[in-house]
């Protein structure tokens, strides 16, 4: 019984796993950046949230520049 409940754990965290990875990228509204437009805040929600695994980052740090108002 115990090998069965060790093999069944085993395959659930390998799925959970996987799902995680296949999950649609966005960016994370974790925290509040600045204090100017959502699109200046959030190329650096993007980096907190691929910093911890959460997600990829598709803007590049040149977005930041380019996107924050001056």
């Amino acid at each position: 019984m115990k090998i069965l409940e060790k093999a069944l754990l085993e395959n659930d965290s390998a799925a959970e796993e996987e799902s995680r990875n296949l999950r649609t990228k966005r960016c994370a509204r974790k925290r509040a950046w600045c204090e100017k437009t959502e699109n200046c805040c959030c190329p650096m929600k993007c980096i907190y949230a691929w910093y911890n695994g959460q997600s990829s980052c598709d803007h590049t740090i040149s977005t930041i520049w380019t996107s924050c108002p001056k």
